[in-house]
């Protein structure tokens, strides 16, 4: 990696902080936006993120106390993925088209305004001639179903999930 002056970082901090982008200021320097990337996250700087102009309740999941989220738990066991990663993870939940009715009550469930994708049918053995599925990108999300039992292939090791007892059937209902 290149050497920087102090001077260099301190431009480059300034830089960072108005929001140039990572690219131009590696072209200012003659080096790559990587290379101004890993200086940023060694120096432990960090920019707000942009404004997502989806919204949803990533907190949902975080317990499960009511009949109405283990049944929609029980719905992404059956029908769900979920990616964990560190910075980047999200929940998929897919569906044919006689049950799209389902993702919707799922998005309301979730007081979302994600949309609805239609997705290509190619690898789908569904008699659906269409398939649809809505995904949230939250960390959150991903981690509190991860510690709930919903993993990434969990159709290859799911177990019973970690919510009471009298929220059993209703999970059961939802799969």
């Amino acid at each position: 990696m290149k050497n920087f002056t102090m001077e260099d970082e301190m431009k480059i901090k300034e830089l960072f902080f108005q929001n140039v982008t990572l690219k131009e200021i590696g072209k200012r320097f003659d080096t790559t936006r990587y290379v101004i990337g890993r200086i940023a996250k060694n120096k432990g700087w960090s920019r707000p993120r942009k404004a997502s102009k989806y919204v949803f309740d990533a907190d949902k999941f975080e317990i499960v106390d009511t009949e109405e989220k283990a049944y929609w738990l029980g719905f992404l066991a059956a029908d769900g993925c979920n990616f964990v990663r560190e910075n980047s993870s999200y929940v998929i939940l897919t569906a044919g088209e006689k049950d799209i009715e389902r993702l919707e009550a799922f998005k309301t469930f979730m007081n979302s305004n994600v949309n609805i994708q239609e997705m290509p049918t190619v690898g789908f053995s569904s008699e659906d001639k269409k398939v649809y599925r809505i995904v949230f990108n939250s960390v959150k999300l991903s981690k509190d179903l991860e510690k709930i039992g919903i993993v990434r292939q969990k159709s290859l090791i799911l177990k019973s999930p970690n919510i009471e007892d009298k929220f059993s059937l209703a999970f059961i209902l939802g799969y």
